[in-house]
C-alpha cells in the first residue's frame, strides 16, 4: 500500500473521516460536563472541542475537519495554553484512493474500534504513570 500525498482536493475526504471519528469519540467519551457536550449531529464550527475524564484525570479531545484528533491535559497549572498531546492521530492518503487513520510515526491503526480504545487508554497510562 503506497503512501499517497494529501491535496487540497482530498478535503472532503478527510472531513468526512472527522466526523466519523467525532461519533466514535462522542459514544465512547462523552463529554465530563453535560451543560458543554456536543453531539455528533452538532453543526459547530471545527474545531470541536470537549472535556473528558479518564482514568480519574481531566483531558480534552480536540478533533478537526482536516483529519486530526488529539487527545490533551485539560486541566494543568503548568500548561493553560496548548497543552501537550497525550494521543494524536490523523488522516493518511494511500493507493487506491484510501483514507487510514495513522499513529505520529505514520502507521496505520484502526482507531474507530476497540484496539484504537485499547491506544488511547495505554497512552493515558502512560502519561499518569509517569506522573507518579
Amino acid at each position: 500500500m503506497k503512501k499517497l500525498k494529501i491535496e487540497v482536493s482530498d478535503f472532503e475526504h478527510l472531513s468526512f473521516h472527522s466526523k466519523q471519528i467525532l461519533k466514535f469519540l462522542l459514544e465512547n467519551y462523552p463529554s465530563k460536563d453535560p451543560e458543554d457536550a456536543i453531539s455528533a449531529e452538532d453543526k459547530s464550527v471545527f474545531p470541536l472541542k470537549w472535556k473528558v475524564q479518564i482514568s480519574g484525570a481531566v483531558f480534552e479531545w480536540v478533533v478537526s475537519e482536516m483529519g486530526s484528533v488529539t487527545l490533551r491535559l485539560a486541566e494543568h497549572p503548568r500548561y493553560t495554553r496548548n497543552p501537550p498531546p497525550i494521543f494524536y492521530a490523523s488522516v493518511g492518503k494511500y493507493e487506491p484512493d484510501q483514507f487510514l487513520w495513522e499513529d505520529p510515526d505514520g502507521n496505520a491503526i484502526d482507531l474507530s474500534s476497540e484496539s484504537g480504545k485499547t491506544l488511547i487508554l495505554d497512552k493515558v497510562k502512560l502519561y499518569l504513570e509517569s506522573q507518579s
